[in-house]
């Protein structure tokens, strides 16, 4: 079930996991809550931010096409809870990223 929501997270629903899985969504929610110390909207941030700090390291892609693979609707939203989560902006984050893998090949 973890795994499925990993592999869905841009898009995935506690309902549709719950009916995926045959769970109410209140029994699905304690046993995400048990397994991630994290409720289902905050496991599923978690999971949208790592991903978004993976292609911010290890790839080109603009930030709007970032927002939109990790299933933001928003830049300013994504930025917003981006930079709630880690003091920064995602650009601020990349710089720093990039400027670190360089120091590490010189």
């Amino acid at each position: 079930m973890l795994h499925y929501i990993q592999n869905n997270y841009a898009t995935v629903t506690l309902e549709e996991v719950a009916d995926k899985f045959y769970f109410s969504t209140s029994y699905l929610s304690k046993l995400i809550k048990a397994n991630t110390n994290l409720n289902f909207t905050e496991h599923i941030t978690h999971l949208k931010l790592q991903s978004a700090c993976n292609y911010l390291t290890h790839s080109d892609l603009p930030i709007d096409k970032i927002t939109e693979i990790i299933g933001y609707n928003d830049s300013s939203y994504f930025s917003k809870v981006f930079r709630k989560q880690y003091g920064m902006t995602p650009k601020q984050y990349r710089q720093i990223q990039i400027s670190s893998l360089s120091s590490v090949h010189d």
